[in-house]
């Protein structure tokens, strides 16, 4: 299977942008493993089916990934991503952003409220 066949050109396009700026996209199912086979986890990635964020939004994605890493030893840092990091998953839905963590293995799959990004990360 290529990265065509697996995703939509705009979740390319998406993915690609994310990347220049240390961002990831998650596209995987939701489960948690400690022993974790890949090493670090991204502190914060954004959901492959989500709306295009605008630059503004990608910048404080990045302040947000910023500062949660903050929080680790930089012994077990890389970039945005850290060992043992409980990554947070973000999406856009209708202009507003909502959230899930990788241990959420209950209740709703998503945090239920939408809000302004810039307000979402106070959340979480």
């Amino acid at each position: 299977m290529t990265e065509t066949d697996k995703f939509t050109p705009q979740q390319i396009k998406l993915r690609e942008r994310l990347c220049k700026h240390g961002l990831t996209m998650h596209a995987g199912g939701f489960n948690y493993d400690p022993l974790w086979p890949y090493g670090k986890m991204p502190v914060v990635s954004v959901w492959c089916e989500t709306e295009e964020p605008t630059d503004e939004e990608l910048k404080t994605l990045v302040t947000i990934a910023e500062n949660r890493i903050q929080h680790f030893n930089p012994q077990v840092t890389d970039g945005l991503s850290a060992e043992g990091a409980n990554m947070i998953t973000v999406r856009k839905v209708g202009g507003l952003w909502t959230f899930r963590k990788l241990t959420w293995n209950q209740g709703p799959l998503w945090y239920p409220n939408r809000l302004p990004l810039e307000e979402l990360h106070k959340v979480f």
